[in-house]
């Protein structure tokens, strides 16, 4: 369904009271639709109860909604919390919103509630693409309750829901209050997580809900319109001045596939577009206007993750501004870091300064790399150091705008050049850590390193949040172990020297037990490099039994792959039982994917070798995504082992 090019106006009910309720929508679709290039404007009731909406998207599936201009809306006498919204979203899977323009001014005559919203996402479920468009309101809230917000939701929005990629939107609600809201949750007369202005709704969009960069190009300013009333045909229905400066002009990101305006008249960049410039307008109109840079530079990159490693990382950043980033030596963006424990305050950049250090890119066009100078810090990078930073960067507007990623300056900078009156930093600060890997010998007991492999103190979880450094030695120093499952063995940081062994053994003669119904007792989620020997002497003794105890669906041992598969693993020596199952398929041990039983992606180099398997039905099952190398399972190695069944049906061994 599309619908386009039309001018819906004058709908209004203008009785002395206008009754107690009442529904006027400009444009309401219950189908997957295109709404491109409508004009909707005066629509009014005086209904003391009554929803107004320019446009209404109620449909599955995928939407776009773009080039729309919206205005007019007026309720005067309604008592309702939301009473007039410029666009509603209440369904859909996607929805591509990109280039409105949305202008909402209604006075209240109420002696109660009135709430108003430019757009209102009254359901969390779609995925909203929101990007390059103009969302005004300055209506006036109820005098008791209901509030004036430029965006709404109901409630507060996912990283799925409302995407990192959102940004590039122009906001305006009018002068920051509790009822006078950039930002608002909730369908009730007082506002959740309010955001009064943009740079609260800024750090509350991606970092409260965390989304790095999530509308970090987008801004806030009073609008100047040419005018804010309609007319057939459309002549200057919300366009913006052309002779004032705004971050409307040239304020739009690309990417959006929208390559022409309301009118038809090309977006920039494209050949002939007004100005010949780099970026499309926010909104419905592209005009060549005087761009207006009042915000830093949107700053967005991936977080440095914890590391076993002390060599110093590099950080990647995508930088971007109207006005472009700074790039001239002494005024690049910069990387500023300190050690948790030093100082929060600027007081030189030599390793005999506490506080924060900084290095400068040598890139010139964005993404800009930067690598922490670790010579710059008091005392080397250790295990257990916790290493703060942030990114800085300037514009190249006359007076500078300065955009960090991320944290809170004490005052304001003038540039990347830091001083000590922009400390302490505050807000949420970027870190990671040097962890401390496991030992690279452990013993598995109840007076060892751990008490098991799998438990919520054991070797496993260790592991996981540890990683290793060293081939590693786990021996099991008990004769019987319980396991509880509740741990899988992820995929392995390894330290500065890349991948190491991890070998499980026993120290004589031990048994791993525990009941996991439908499940695995012992799991490698995407490990790599395991050995899991029985032998007690290196040779081919069968000395250590691995026992899952449930009756229902139990499996050994799962080599499950997450994409890239579970590599360079050896199961031998060992006794296999799933012995105790009545019901459902039991596996010794599965080579497979995200469920036990399924094709699993290249887990390569896998040797099943000397091991006594004892299972209801299947002893062996592995099985690749593939029949080729990529995807297959190369180098597959089952030999040498003993299956017994303890069911009458036929032990089978799936490979």
């Amino acid at each position: 369904m599309t619908i386009s090019g039309n001018i819906i106006y004058a709908i209004n009910s203008s009785g002395t009271s206008g009754g107690a309720g009442g529904t006027i929508n400009g444009i309401t679709v219950l189908g997957t639709a295109t709404i491109s290039g409508n004009a909707v404007y005066n629509l009014s009731s005086n209904s003391t109860n009554v929803t107004i909406v320019g446009i209404s998207v109620g449909a599955t599936g995928t939407n776009n909604v773009n080039n729309n201009l919206v205005g007019d809306l007026r309720a005067p006498n309604s008592t309702g919390n939301i009473s007039i919204s410029g666009i509603l979203v209440s369904s859909g899977t996607t929805n591509n919103i990109f280039h409105n323009t949305v202008n909402i001014a209604s006075t209240t005559s109420s002696a109660s509630t009135f709430g108003t919203s430019a757009i209102y996402f009254s359901s969390s479920a779609p995925v909203n693409n929101l990007r390059n468009n103009v969302f005004v309101n300055t209506s006036a809230p109820g005098p008791t309750g209901g509030f004036t917000a430029a965006i709404r939701y109901t409630v507060a929005p996912t990283t799925t829901n409302f995407p990192a990629t959102n940004n590039n939107n122009f906001y305006y609600a009018g002068s920051p209050a509790t009822n006078r809201l950039i930002y608002g949750e909730s369908s009730a007369a007082t506002a959740t997580n309010g955001q009064q202005t943009i740079a609260n709704y800024k750090t509350y969009i991606s970092v409260t809900l965390p989304a790095p960069g999530r509308e970090g190009a987008s801004v806030s300013e009073v609008p100047n319109w040419v005018s804010t009333n309609g007319s057939n045909p459309i002549t200057d229905f919300l366009k913006y001045n052309t002779s004032t400066a705004t971050q409307i002009e040239q304020g739009g990101g690309t990417g959006t596939g929208i390559t022409a305006d309301y009118a038809g008249t090309a977006r920039c960049p494209g050949t002939g577009c007004p100005g010949g410039v780099s970026a499309p307008d926010m909104g419905a109109w592209e005009l060549s206007g005087i761009a207006a840079d009042l915000t830093g530079p949107s700053i967005s990159y991936t977080a440095l993750p914890n590391s076993l490693c002390t060599n110093v990382p590099t950080l990647t950043a995508t930088i971007t501004d109207p006005s472009g980033v700074n790039v001239t030596t002494g005024t690049s963006p910069r990387l500023y870091y300190k050690k948790s424990t030093d100082a929060n305050t600027y007081a030189g950049n030599t390793s005999a300064d506490n506080g924060w250090k900084f290095v400068e890119t040598t890139s010139t066009s964005s993404p800009f790399t930067l690598t922490i100078n670790a010579g710059l810090l008091q005392s080397p990078i250790v295990a257990g150091d916790n290493i703060q930073y942030f990114v800085v960067a300037q514009d190249n507007a006359t007076t500078p705008n300065v955009g960090i990623n991320s944290g809170t300056f004490t005052t304001a900078p003038a540039g990347v050049s830091l001083t000590s009156a922009a400390f302490p930093l505050t807000g949420t600060i970027n870190s990671y850590s040097i962890v401390t890997p496991v030992a690279s010998s452990v013993t598995i007991g109840a007076s060892g390193t751990y008490t098991s492999l799998t438990g919520a103190s054991g070797l496993f979880a260790a592991i996981n949040a540890g990683g290793l450094s060293d081939n590693t030695v786990a021996t099991i120093i008990d004769a019987s172990v319980t396991e509880t499952g509740a741990n899988a063995l992820n995929q392995i940081a390894y330290g500065c020297s890349g991948p190491v062994t991890l070998t499980i053994k026993p120290q004589t003669t031990a048994t791993l037990t525990g009941s996991v119904a439908s499940g695995a007792l012992i799991k490698l989620n995407g490990a790599d490099n395991v050995i899991i020997d029985g032998s007690n002497s290196g040779g081919t003794d069968r000395s250590l039994t691995i026992t899952n105890t449930a009756t229902t669906a139990p499996t050994v041992i799962w080599l499950s792959s997450t994409g890239a598969g579970a590599t360079n693993n050896t199961v031998k020596n060992c006794v296999i039982n799933a012995t105790a199952a009545t019901t459902a398929t039991t596996y010794g041990i599965s080579v497979s994917g995200a469920t036990i039983g399924s094709a699993g992606a290249d887990n390569d180099n896998i040797t099943i070798q000397n091991n006594l398997i004892t299972s209801r039905n299947i002893g062996v099952y592995a099985n690749g995504s593939a029949a080729v190398s990529a995807g297959g399972l190369d180098n597959l190695n089952i030999s040498g082992n003993t299956f017994n069944s303890v069911a009458a049906s036929t032990l089978t061994t799936l490979i």
